[in-house]
């Protein structure tokens, strides 16, 4: 995880994963950027989701093909050095 620029976190799910969950603090207190995928309309909360996980995400996508394209948005390491 110290060498990844992103964390794609999967949110699906009555409960939140609490490896995902340890991941989303660890990467945020990097300074990485995390985003989550969440397709499923479980939550464990009335509310939506827990506040300290949805905190440490700056978006949480609703399907597979926002994700792409924001994935495919990312400049890579190689184009900036070509650049």
């Amino acid at each position: 995880m110290r060498r990844s620029e992103i964390l794609i976190a999967v949110l699906d799910g009555g409960h939140i994963d609490e490896g995902v969950a340890f991941e989303i603090g660890f990467m945020c207190a990097l300074g990485r950027v995390c985003v989550g995928l969440q397709t499923d309309v479980r939550r464990a909360l009335p509310s939506g989701n827990n506040p300290m996980l949805i905190g440490g995400l700056s978006k949480i996508f609703s399907d597979l093909e926002g994700l792409t394209a924001w994935v495919q948005g990312i400049p890579r390491e190689q184009d900036a050095k070509r650049g």
